[in-house]
């Protein structure tokens, strides 16, 4: 005689696999669309995000390394140099006949400020 605890069990636990898999299939809620930032001048409104995020990941960078509270102001010098890095990015990478991208941040600065790239320099 099987044991009815190992059969409500049993039940139960394929209850939550379906109850799992029918959420997994369920439409996601449609996201509102962000603003795009003000002041953009090499990124797009369309690549921004992946801009910043390459910024993060390549560099180790936060936003309030580059960024004032009100993002669309240019007083901080490491913006400045981030727009002609950014610049010179996409440059390379256009030279390609591809379309591929070959460099990014993290080509050079390793998930650091200064690039690291470079062998150190004999004295």
């Amino acid at each position: 005689m099987r044991n009815p605890l190992i059969a409500v069990l049993t039940i139960s636990a394929a209850s939550l696999l379906l109850g799992a898999s029918l959420l997994a299939q369920a439409p996601a809620a449609p996201k509102k669309a962000a603003t795009p930032p003000k002041n953009l001048k090499v990124l797009t409104a369309e690549n921004y995000r992946a801009g910043m995020k390459a910024a993060e990941v390549g560099l180790g960078a936060k936003c309030v390394d580059c960024h004032e509270e009100d993002r669309s102001v240019d007083t901080k010098e490491m913006k400045v140099t981030a727009r002609m890095m950014f610049a010179m990015v996409e440059n390379i990478n256009k030279a390609f006949a591809d379309s591929k991208e070959h460099v990014t941040c993290y080509t050079c600065h390793r998930g650091a400020m200064m690039p690291v790239s470079a062998p150190a320099a004999k004295e």
